[in-house]
């Protein structure tokens, strides 16, 4: 990326914080190249010039560094990304903006969760309405030995840090990490002409205070004594101890020892940041229990768009497992509530991973890869079907029946004779209608004459059926 962006091209700033060298914002709105990390625009107030040349060499120094330094530094700190400029002077630096794990809510506002708040009692955290919880002794050592790690390796590539102090690093939980902030009144050692600050009460003996001393790799191993010594021990004198004595319980009698050289008097004295790191390293690596995961498979791999994916585990030392999905999909899933696996709705192709977040350390796993298929279209349209095929009939003559019954007069079928109905004589009517001598004359019923018709008619019919299957039968036999 380039190293120097012009003032108009933040474009929203919303304000965060001031200091005593400068007002921070957070980016809400720029035209930046695409990628950046979310953003933070830090503007010097004061000693504009002083802070343009530090901010310079921290910006130039890691743009310098081999990837994976770079990618360290920025694990471990919201060190300087680029310089912001108008009217061709430097009036800032942009930085990442610090995460939300990173935040504390205290009386309802989120502030930043700097390494001041380890020395605070639990009544003084409940009195300020800190949401802090439990930091138990492991999270402490792990927080602790992550800033020892961070200036141990600046220490390594040739930079001092200079005003280590807790207002300078924050922390977060579950699992516990840490970061260095205000990174840019760091300097290198080859600087001879470096001025660098102290917080009060932070200031290494033979760099008090108001005097130009300049500070270096002993200088920051005395203060990182100072932060073990202070945040191992919450309670009174936690803000200005000095004394190795106070952890005596949290650290072995080892321990307390080499804190007792690391806070010398005598800068040539004190151990390297290397050694408190490793000190550490093998004190809190026996307390942690990372996540374990024993087991974590897709039931099935292969599913049909729109059914429920599951995820078969055996996790141990976990308190919540994030499903990774798809297009960057996250589900966030307890492990108490599901203690042998979860299903879920995929929505494209792809690997499977599960993410294990315990109180000490994460855990990332692949659990393989999801394919998901559609069933083809189906139509059960009428005209998709095959229509019957019916051959066509010839025309049917009774010519050929005629010529073959010919000269068969048994075979001819006659016609069927209805029976006639009866009627009254004329004579028998006429008198009938006469008025004087009317007579009673006994006509045949209706319903009788039909039926004797139908009979007759039923009878005829089924004899020429007969005679004409008789008909058929012979010829085919040609009898």
């Amino acid at each position: 990326m380039a190293t120097e962006f012009s003032r108009d091209d933040l474009l929203e700033l919303e304000f965060l914080a001031e200091g005593g060298f400068g007002q921070v914002h957070r980016v809400v709105k720029h035209s930046l190249p695409p990628g950046l990390p979310p953003l933070a625009f830090k503007e010097f107030t004061t000693s504009q010039a002083e802070q343009a040349a530090s901010a310079r060499r921290a910006v130039g120094f890691r743009d310098n560094l081999l990837q994976a330094d770079r990618d360290e530094l920025d694990l471990y700190s919201t060190w300087p990304l680029a310089l912001v400029e108008t009217g061709g002077q430097v009036c800032g630096l942009l930085m990442p903006l610090i995460h939300k794990d990173f935040f504390l809510n205290v009386e309802g506002k989120e502030k930043p969760r700097d390494l001041a708040w380890l020395i605070s009692p639990a009544t003084q955290l409940a009195a300020a309405g800190a949401d802090l919880g439990d930091v138990d002794r492991p999270e402490r050592l792990m927080v602790l030995a992550q800033l020892v790690y961070v200036i141990g390796r600046l220490h390594k590539l040739g930079w001092v840090f200079g005003d280590i102090s807790f207002k300078n690093a924050v922390f977060a939980l579950f699992p516990p990490r840490l970061k260095l902030i205000d990174c840019d009144g760091a300097a290198p050692m080859s600087d001879q002409k470096r001025e660098q600050f102290s917080t009060p009460f932070w200031d290494p003996p033979e760099c008090p205070i108001g005097t130009s001393a300049l500070q270096d790799s002993s200088s920051d191993t005395y203060k990182l004594a100072l932060a073990i010594v202070r945040g191992l021990v919450p309670g009174r004198g936690g803000a200005t101890s000095r004394s190795p004595g106070r952890v005596a319980g949290a650290l072995d009698p080892a321990g307390i020892a080499l804190l007792g050289k690391a806070l010398a008097r005598l800068p040539s004295q004190r151990p390297s940041a290397k050694d408190l790191y490793e000190y550490l390293y093998d004190t809190v690596r026996p307390l942690v229990k990372v996540p374990d995961a024993r087991m974590a498979e897709l039931v099935h791999a292969v599913l049909l768009r729109g059914q429920d994916a599951r995820i078969r585990w055996d996790i141990d030392n976990a308190s919540e497992v994030t499903i990774v999905h798809g297009n960057n999909s996250r589900l966030a899933v307890k492990v108490a509530d599901h203690p042998d696996g979860f299903g879920f709705r995929p929505d494209v192709s792809g690997p499977v991973t599960v993410e294990l977040r315990g109180r000490y350390a994460d855990l990332k796993c692949d659990v393989g890869d999801l394919v998901l298929y559609e069933l083809p279209d189906f139509n059960v349209s009428i005209d998709s079907l095959p229509r019957p095929k019916i051959p066509a009939l010839g025309a049917f003559s009774l010519e050929p029946l005629a010529a073959m019954v010919a000269g068969r007069p048994h075979l001819v079928v006659g016609a069927v004779e209805l029976p006639a109905i009866p009627s009254p004589p004329a004579f028998e009517l006429v008198e009938k209608l006469l008025p004087e001598g009317m007579r009673k004359v006994a006509l045949p019923r209706f319903d009788t004459a039909v039926t004797e018709v139908s009979n007759a008619l039923k009878t005829q019919i089924l004899n020429s059926g007969f005679g004409y299957g008789a008909v058929l039968r012979r010829a085919k036999l040609g009898v």
